[in-house]
């Protein structure tokens, strides 16, 4: 039951050359775009209210109260600044915002340590706790 989280999160794909994170964040009442190209947030955010909408007709058998919500897309959202790393970014913007981070301290330039520990972190089952 997605009504009984804080925030879900759902990686997005753009035309399968663009990868993207976004997070319907229920505690906060806003639908968020997290992308690293700053792609297509309008297309994002509908995309996510209606999914809302037919899970709560699904799940609840009454229309979802969007009352009160908004989109949301940072501006401080991490750019980077080639084609091949848009995955990297999409991972790392919602392992921060899991971890209750309201800013991202990273950049491109820490791109190939991310990825490095992003390996370590799949390969050994367990999360980092030293970034």
């Amino acid at each position: 039951d997605i009504f009984s989280k804080d925030v879900v999160f759902m990686p997005v794909n753009h035309r399968n050359t663009h990868w993207a994170a976004a997070a319907i964040n229920f505690r906060r009442k806003r639908f968020e775009s997290y992308d690293s190209l700053g792609m297509l947030k309008g297309l994002v955010f509908q995309k996510l209210r209606s999914y809302v909408k037919l899970e709560h007709q699904n799940k609840k058998k009454k229309d979802f109260d969007f009352t009160g919500w908004s989109d949301w897309a940072p501006d401080s959202t991490p750019r980077q600044e080639n084609c091949c790393d848009g995955g990297v970014f999409t991972c790392q913007y919602m392992e921060a915002i899991s971890r209750g981070e309201d800013h991202f301290y990273f950049s491109q330039q820490d791109i190939p340590y991310l990825r490095r520990r992003m390996i370590w972190e799949i390969g050994n089952v367990k999360l980092r706790d030293d970034c």
